[in-house]
Parts: C-alpha cells; sequence; structure tokens
C-alpha cells in the first residue's frame, strides 16, 4: 500500500487523529524502553531462550541474564525486590 504525502496530511488534520497518533507514539516509545530495561533470558543446559514464556518454570540450575545497561539491571533490581 502506498501512501502519499497529500493523502497523509488530509488524514492527519483532524485533532482526534492527531492526538491518537501522539498517543500511539508516546506508547510505542515506553513500550521499546520497558523492552530495553526488563529484558531477561534464561540459560540452562547451554541453550539461551530469550524472552522467555512467563508461565515456563525456572530451573534451579538455570541462569537469569538481563540484557540491557546497568541502569536497567538497577531498575530490575529494585522491581524485583532483590
Amino acid at each position: 500500500m502506498k501512501l502519499s504525502p497529500a493523502i497523509l496530511s488530509t488524514v492527519l488534520q483532524g485533532e482526534n487523529t492527531k492526538r491518537n497518533v501522539r498517543l500511539l507514539f508516546k506508547f510505542l516509545l515506553l513500550l521499546i524502553g520497558m523492552v530495553a530495561v526488563f529484558s531477561v533470558a534464561i540459560k540452562t543446559d547451554g541453550v539461551m531462550t530469550m524472552i522467555p514464556d512467563p508461565q515456563m518454570p525456572i530451573r534451579e540450575d538455570a541462569e537469569l541474564i538481563l540484557i540491557g545497561t546497568y541502569e536497567g539491571e538497577k531498575k530490575f533490581l529494585q522491581w524485583n525486590g532483590a
């Protein structure tokens, strides 16, 4: 589907549409930030599982790997109560 600038400018003229696009953009930024801050992987028997299923039990010998920045690690530990 090809959108020309004229069509986009016509669609984005409404105030509700502009507000919704801004809210969508803010939501996407928040989502990207949460993924960056709270990304984890679980390594078991040499196999790394990225974004594990929340229902998957974590084995006692599994290694929890945080993916992100040092600030993200601090936030994760504060959130996790460690």
